[in-house]
């Protein structure tokens, strides 16, 4: 079979970061850059090829990832889709399988990527009516909703975040994204070295964290997000830091009591390390394993 497009590696559109504080811009703007918002997924962004009974699911990195069965819908095309693969949280929404469609970019033989975002959800709806499960469509809400989603379905049912897009654009253009975030205190047990040239015999590479689990402080991950300047003073007199409790944050908590795309914060000046627990880190809530 061959894909709708040549290249295996998933093009996709950049993104801009939001920070829920602005978010009142975003409601309130009258011309604003951005006129609907997705609830995101925690899956894996796939571009799905249809080609007579078979779909063929890429990672953005090109990976062919499963291959599925389907009924010919009389019509080549390439979706683009959160692909829940593989997560805890897919299997804990018991959504494993599902493929969330957004976009269309193919249909037909014909590059459709031109085309308004609104006039390729049009497509890309078409076919997810006639391919079925496990395809879904992303649904779509005005930019006025935003609040109502973060508190509701982010925060409420612990989803991973928001998107933001423009229903005129081209396939390409920037969207805009807010994840949710969690903080954790933890305590500095320690750092990694680096190997890069730039830091070797300078600076430290990364934050050893710890918490207490059944009395015993164990180590739970390395948090980097460090500037040069706290790198430096880490590696030049460590032991100014090791054993004080530092704030991290990330987008999801593992019961293990690391977080995923951890970043350093900054010192929590008035918290003691033992009460840096893995009980008080699971009850943030927003597992991701």
């Amino acid at each position: 079979m061959k894909p709708a497009i040549e290249s295996k590696k998933v093009k996709r559109p950049g993104y801009v970061e939001i920070d829920p504080g602005e978010w009142w811009q975003l409601e309130c703007d009258p011309q604003p850059r951005f006129d609907i918002v997705e609830i995101k997924y925690d899956g894996i962004w796939g571009r799905v090829d249809i080609d007579g009974n078979r779909a063929e699911i890429y990672s953005r990195h090109g990976q062919l990832k499963t291959a599925l069965d389907i009924e010919p819908v009389g019509k080549t095309a390439t979706l683009h889709a959160e692909y829940m693969y593989g997560s805890s949280w897919s299997g804990r929404m018991n959504l494993e399988g599902v493929l969330f469609v957004f976009d269309c970019t193919s249909i037909g033989g014909h590059d459709i990527s031109h085309l308004p975002l609104s006039r390729r959800r049009e497509a890309a709806a078409l076919m997810v009516k006639k391919l079925g499960e496990p395809f879904r469509m992303v649904k779509q809400f005005s930019i006025s909703k935003t609040r109502e989603l973060w508190e509701d379905i982010i925060v409420g049912r612990n989803f991973e975040g928001l998107v933001f897009k423009e229903s005129d654009s081209p396939f390409g253009a920037k969207w805009g994204r807010a994840k949710r975030v969690y903080e954790v205190d933890y305590v500095c047990l320690g750092f990694n070295q680096s190997d890069a040239p730039k830091y070797v015999g300078r600076m430290v590479a990364s934050v050893r964290a710890g918490v207490y689990a059944n009395g015993k402080l164990i180590d739970v991950a390395s948090i980097s997000g460090l500037s040069e300047h706290q790198r430096a003073a880490m590696y030049s007199n460590p032991d100014d830091f090791i054993g004080r409790v530092f704030k991290a944050s990330g987008y999801q908590v593992f019961k293990n009591g690391a977080l995923r795309h951890p970043n350093f914060v900054d010192w929590h000046y008035d918290k003691l390390p033992q009460d840096c627990t893995l009980e008080s880190v699971l009850e943030i809530g927003g597992w991701a394993g």
